[in-house]
């Protein structure tokens, strides 16, 4: 048998292969071939339209740029199932006309374009305010952009229209591997919009508006919308840009191994989205926030992520804007800041049923921590350092638990001052008073006042304080009995000394 398969391959397979061959010439298409030049003076755009057009009628399924710069004046339109690729860096298209993409759906598909692949290209731009990009594409299917360079203009945008409930959203896409340089004004190097099931990753970013951005809705206007779903962002580099890699009303969302750094607003940012999750991440240098949520996010998850801000940057997790974003899993951070803004910090009113827990949080000159009219937020065996005479600062935040701590002062000598304290418990409105929460089991080292409170305004806080390893208690206690529970506190030192609380 064997010997009769293998006659029969040595007549057959010869001739099975050539016609292989001759299909695969047939189906491709080299622009050189049909008038483009790429000489860097000639406007090819007739050419290279010619040449994808022609891409329709012989059914061929790629498009070559060989090595030479195309000059182009208009926007190039594809049509589905296209693979566009060239030689790299070699193989630039220069588009000339502001505000025109380089390619993007023909106009009889834009609403079903599929099966597009653009790779091994470099994009430029003209510059300035964009609202172009080198592939722009709505309610796109299975698109692989990748490998490529721009510079002066951004990236991609693949769009759809504007609903939650993804029956038009483009589909099945990869952005990977692409090399972007740009500046303030350029607009997303990447922007996806109304989108599902997508992966961004391994792209390097310099410069723009903004890095990378999903947008799944206006999550002011409508905190119901989810507009983006399954997205993975991973292993990106971001750097001098506005936002880094931050999107508005998405669902699922991954944003993982990224590194982001010199953010003129946030590094990384989840505006009105569910079920999030920022890991592994490194950031450096954001003015507004390393990490950030915005408008009522939810079921976010913060973890394994390295933030630092030197001293002209501000916080490293901020919880901020308007709606309650609540059930935030922080853990095994490594978060240090050193200006004046806490390391983690909100708004009012703002973080809700979370926790933070086993971080590494280091602030120079401010409080480590500061929940501003929160509720029910754990604060859990994280080890904290703090240059300020306050380290965790719960004001009119109710509720919670501030449990297991080892909290370092690194100011040196510090007065003792009443409206300070480790951890200080803040009454700030009848509404925002700051009760029933629990300290427990904390060690506090080298603050004047280890825990405070500050119930002033209603002296009946409910909190209790019990089995921390301190130096001194306070309470306020000037309208009525005081009536918190301190118990079981013992001093900083070899022989067990009862700390008891002192009322101001």
């Amino acid at each position: 048998m064997l010997p009769r398969i293998f006659a029969i391959c040595l007549v057959l397979c010869p001739t099975i292969a050539a016609h292989a061959y001759a299909q695969a010439l047939s189906n491709f298409i080299n622009v050189k071939q049909y008038g483009a030049l790429g000489d860097g003076a000639t406007d090819d755009t007739k050419a290279i339209a010619a040449a994808v057009n022609l891409r329709v009628s012989a059914g061929a399924l790629s498009v070559y740029f060989p090595e030479g710069t195309y000059l182009i004046s208009a926007a190039i339109a594809i049509p589905s199932d296209i693979r566009i690729f060239g030689d790299g860096a070699l193989s630039i298209v220069y588009q000339q006309t502001p505000g025109k993409n380089v390619f993007q759906a023909a106009a009889a598909e834009n609403s079903s374009v599929a099966g597009v692949t653009i790779e091994n290209m470099s994009f430029r731009g003209s510059g300035g305010f964009q609202n172009s990009y080198a592939l722009s594409l709505s309610s796109a299917r299975q698109v692989v952009f990748q490998n490529n360079s721009a510079s002066a203009i951004p990236l991609i945008a693949i769009g759809s229209v504007a609903d939650s409930g993804g029956s038009h959203h483009s589909q099945q896409f990869q952005i990977r591997g692409n090399h972007a340089s740009g500046q303030f004004g350029e607009g997303a190097a990447i922007l996806v919009a109304y989108v599902s099931d997508g992966e961004i990753a391994d792209n390097v970013i310099d410069g723009y508006d903004h890095g990378i951005q999903y947008w799944g809705g206006d999550a002011a206007r409508h905190p119901s919308m989810r507009g983006v779903a399954r997205l993975k962002i991973a292993s990106n580099t971001v750097s001098n840009v506005a936002g880094g890699i931050w999107g508005s009303a998405g669902d699922h969302i991954e944003i993982t191994g990224n590194g982001a750094s010199n953010c003129a607003d946030v590094c990384l940012d989840a505006e009105g989205s569910t079920h999030v999750t920022f890991s592994g991440n490194t950031i450096r240098n954001s003015v507004n926030g390393g990490i950030a949520t915005f408008y009522g996010s939810a079921g976010v998850v913060i973890t394994s992520n390295t933030v630092y801000q030197d001293e002209n940057h501000g916080a490293a997790l901020y919880f901020h804007g308007t709606g309650v974003t609540s059930d935030v899993f922080v853990s095994g951070n490594s978060l240090q800041v050193l200006g004046s803004a806490p390391a983690i910090t909100t708004d009012l009113d703002v973080l809700a049923k979370s926790e933070i827990l086993s971080n590494q949080i280091s602030s120079a000159k401010s409080a480590a921590i500061r929940i501003l009219e929160g509720n029910a937020v754990k604060i859990d065996s994280n080890i904290i350092r703090s240059g300020a005479a306050t380290a965790i600062a719960y004001e009119g935040t109710s509720g919670g638990f501030i449990t297991g701590n080892t909290i370092t002062n690194t100011a040196g000598s510090l007065a003792l001052d009443t409206t300070q304290g480790a951890i200080h418990i803040l009454w700030r409105s009848i509404s925002n008073p700051g009760q029933h929460n629990q300290i427990k089991g904390n060690s506090i080292i080298g603050f004047p006042i280890s825990v405070n409170d500050d119930c002033w305004g209603d002296s009946s806080s409910f909190n209790t304080v019990s089995g921390n390893r301190v130096d001194a208690i306070y309470y306020r206690a000037n309208r009525q009995s005081y009536h918190g529970v301190i118990e079981g506190n013992y001093k900083n030192s070899t022989v067990p000394t009862l700390v008891v609380g002192t009322s101001y």
